[in-house]
């Protein structure tokens, strides 16, 4: 089985800027992102490629033999608003041209969501070819809160409970909701020929996760996480 490896990294960041290659307890960010993909690309025979338009960002991770940086990331897949499949997909298939091989299976490492175990990622993967109708996976977490009993949408003045119709009357009867952590997105060869511009498939399947990622936005999840890291209080997080 081929299996590409992707990380894509921008050079801009609205909510943090420089995100992806500002030190993080004593590296860039993006370079926890790259290791574990090496580490991962020798459990499962995998090619890695980055997808950015950053020189800063290639040269924190050029030291990385199995990483190609090659790829030039396009001006109109450099926008905040533009669709990381979009991005994946563009990197897969000039991978493919490079290589002249075709991947079954593309498995995508978030940057700025880096708390993750290699034996995660090798459980999921496999789970995923478990199925032979799952056209793709992503990790997900217990939902902070529940949108069936504590959530609310707005219609104009007006709020309403968005799932449910407002009949359940405790968060411990409602149903069990999971929210993307953005750490980790496999994806089938199929399910980019399907034409799909995010995540949600007819057929995806998740991956739970019991720790928290940290999906870093602003200053304050970055300043929070060096702050772990820095006390040693990761291990327990990821156990």
């Amino acid at each position: 089985m081929n299996t590409l490896i992707t990380i894509c990294a921008r050079g801009g960041s609205k909510g943090l800027p420089g995100k992806n290659y500002k030190n993080l307890n004593g590296k860039p960010l993006v370079t926890y992102s790259s290791e574990q993909a090496v580490q991962l690309a020798d459990r499962l025979g995998a090619d890695i490629a980055v997808s950015t338009d950053s020189d800063i960002i290639k040269n924190c991770i050029s030291h990385l033999g199995q990483v190609d940086v090659e790829y030039v990331r396009p001006d109109d897949l450099s926008g905040s608003s533009v669709s990381k499949v979009l991005t994946i997909k563009a990197l897969k298939e000039w991978k493919e041209k490079k290589e002249n091989k075709e991947y079954d299976v593309v498995i995508d490492l978030d940057v700025v969501a880096p708390l993750r175990t290699i034996d995660e990622l090798v459980d999921c993967f496999n789970k995923l070819n478990s199925n032979a109708e799952a056209l793709n996976i992503f990790s997900v977490s217990e939902a902070k809160k529940n949108p069936y009993f504590n959530m609310i949408e707005m219609n104009g003045d007006f709020g309403h409970i968005p799932c449910g119709g407002g009949k359940v009357i405790s968060r411990q009867t409602a149903p069990e909701v999971y929210e993307l952590n953005g750490s980790f997105y496999m994806y089938r060869k199929s399910f980019f020929d399907q034409g799909l511009t995010t995540p949600y498939a007819e057929k995806t399947m998740v991956y739970k996760v019991d720790h928290h990622c940290f999906d870093i936005d602003d200053p304050i999840d970055f300043d929070w996480l060096e702050f772990l890291m820095k006390r040693g209080d990761l291990k327990g997080i990821l156990e």
